[in-house]
């Protein structure tokens, strides 16, 4: 339950009171992210504009936060309708919005938001190309947007370039995607070649990139190299086999994975129990969904601990 300040009853057309502790950031994103419901979230609002601080830097910044990455889409609307009526924005606030379009598989606004920043000279950051990339990258997987959003996406890569910001790995492993996606996986190699401070997203990025166009040689190659593997990577490495169809490979990285002690998550289980279907291997596939129902207790109850 948050717990709001309280506002005293003022004579008529008396100003409404002014906390300057409203202004403060850490305060506001301590209430905001404490807003359970979207009516807590609205009285957070509306007490900001009692106060008469809405102008005031950052004093909407948490709310539009929380709202916009919330998983509900109530909380979505709400905060794309006070971004859509705002006269003071910043570069946080831009970026968290193209974020939540992304989120809510809204690439255009997404990529429209970008355009108004730069329209209205607010500055950009590493946080601001990512899902802006990722934008990009989700068109192109679009028939009717592919071509068009592929060379919008080389665009942003010269306005990367321009900004100063070709060597941040969270951008690098974007446009490995992107250029993936876009079938043009010499270019993401050669990104990922320049790229000397490589982490395991990228190195991931990378592999399923050579997974999804079938160049299952080459992921495998790099998969042997990773410096550290997540369970992310390895499936990866299996879904690249699944792709060209090799199953015996995706079972025997199965019993590599877990003799490195690596928990399988849901993906990786349905790669595998695709495999045991495809290859009649019945035995396989009653272990792998005993594991799976075990894998699904144990998480069950560390959920349960946690709560």
């Amino acid at each position: 339950m948050v717990l709001l300040l309280p506002v005293e009853r003022s004579p008529k057309n008396a100003p409404p009171p002014f906390n300057i502790h409203m202004t403060q950031k850490p305060f506001l994103t301590t209430l905001a992210q404490n807003c359970n419901t979207l009516t807590q979230l609205k009285q957070l609002h509306a007490h900001i504009l009692r106060c008469r601080i809405q102008h005031a830097p950052y004093s909407l910044a948490p709310i539009i936060s929380v709202a916009a990455t919330s998983n509900d889409m109530s909380f979505f609307s709400y905060a794309h309708s006070i971004f859509l009526h705002l006269t003071h924005r910043n570069t946080f606030i831009h970026n968290t919005m193209i974020r939540a379009y992304l989120q809510y598989h809204s690439p255009v606004p997404a990529l429209s938001c970008y355009s108004t920043m730069l329209q209205n000279g607010i500055a950009v950051n590493n946080y601001t190309f990512p899902p802006l990339i990722k934008a990009c990258t989700a068109l192109i997987c679009s028939s009717n947007y592919a071509s068009r959003s592929a060379m919008i996406g080389r665009l942003v890569h010269g306005h990367v370039v321009k900004f100063g910001l070709p060597n941040d790995p969270y951008v690098v492993s974007a446009f490995i995607e992107f250029y993936s996606a876009s079938r043009d996986v010499h270019k993401a190699k050669v990104l990922f070649d320049k790229t000397t401070k490589k982490d395991v997203i990228m190195w991931t990025t990378m592999i399923d990139g050579y997974g999804k166009i079938g160049h299952v040689e080459s992921a495998i190659e790099l998969f042997d190299e990773m410096p550290e593997r997540n369970v992310v990577s390895w499936s990866a490495m299996m879904a690249a086999y699944s792709h060209v169809s090799d199953f015996k490979e995706v079972l025997a990285l199965i019993l590599e994975m877990q003799d490195e002690g690596v928990k399988p998550n849901d993906s990786i289980l349905v790669t595998v129990l695709t495999a045991c279907a495809q290859l009649g291997a019945l035995t396989q596939g009653i272990w792998v969904h005993s594991y799976a129902r075990r894998f699904e207790r144990e998480r069950s109850n560390a959920s349960c601990q946690r709560h």
